[in-house]
């Protein structure tokens, strides 16, 4: 595979690159939740919901558990969900897809669409400091065109305030080197056509494993979202690996198993 190709579509070729990552980023500890924890954070995001919506009777339903999740079934059809190993916690109204449209949908520009708009989305990114939390949205909010919450989901991870350890940052290059390997494992070679990326591009930043994985450590990473193309034949891939020499956390990849981590020396509606 030809390296300096990859470099150049990551951006991480010599003096590339606007907001370059920091020498060093701390190594977080997160919170790990108890299912008492977990079941009064469920409470208060139900609690919540009811406050928003005016719905004296939204915490009145029913608690399914499972292995992985719990589901709130509320009145209406809506549900609450939690993911039990991320604490992450999402709701979802009993609204019909194409119910409450918005009157008149328009773009910046103000220019109306001749399109019906049904769902506004807004999604949100959790910064730590400077420094991203990558992976999906951190929170996201769905709204009806009347106002009405459709959906909500909030992934950010507790953290309890302690820094694991205040790690040096690899540089661009060297984490594109890693993502090129990773890329070659996967691949199966080592030679591929500098015309076959079609797109690339690499981000640094913390890195969420997923709403259905355990954690114990936001670490530093680089994410790079890579598309490849032969012929017809059109491959996209989402990589992710460490952005500091010594790996404080196992990233999982097409369906492995949850990640090991490392300690210090071991590295709704009414």
């Amino acid at each position: 595979m030809n390296e300096q190709t990859l470099f150049s579509s990551l951006g991480a070729g010599p003096g590339s690159g606007p907001n370059p990552p920091p020498a060093q980023a701390d190594v977080l500890l997160l919170q790990q939740l108890s299912r008492e924890q977990l079941q009064a954070r469920s409470r208060r995001f139900v609690g919540l919901l009811r406050e928003q919506d005016g719905c004296p009777n939204i915490d009145a339903g029913s608690w399914k558990q499972s292995d992985d999740h719990t589901v709130i079934h509320l009145a209406g059809g809506a549900r609450a969900v939690l993911y039990h190993a991320s604490g992450a916690l999402r709701y979802v109204s009993g609204l019909a897809p194409a119910s409450k449209p918005f009157v008149r949908g328009t773009d910046r520009a103000g220019k109306q669409s001749e399109t019906t708009l049904f769902r506004a989305i807004g999604a949100y990114r959790q910064f730590i400091g400077t420094i991203p939390v990558l992976g999906a949205a951190s929170a996201a909010v769905q709204v009806a065109g009347d106002g009405q919450l459709d959906t909500l989901a909030i992934l950010t991870r507790p953290a309890n305030g302690e820094v694991l350890e205040r790690a040096a940052v690899i540089e661009p290059q060297a984490g594109a080197r890693r993502v090129l390997a990773q890329l070659s494992a996967l691949l199966g070679q080592r030679d591929m056509p500098a015309d076959a990326f079609e797109s690339a591009s690499m981000q640094f930043g913390y890195l969420d494993l997923g709403k259905r994985k355990p954690q114990r450590v936001l670490a530093p990473a680089y994410v790079a979202k890579i598309v490849l193309r032969h012929r017809r034949v059109r491959q996209a891939y989402v990589l992710a690996v460490a952005a500091t020499e010594r790996p404080y956390l196992d990233m999982p990849i097409f369906g492995n198993e949850a990640p090991v981590t490392r300690g210090r020396m071991e590295v709704g509606s009414c």
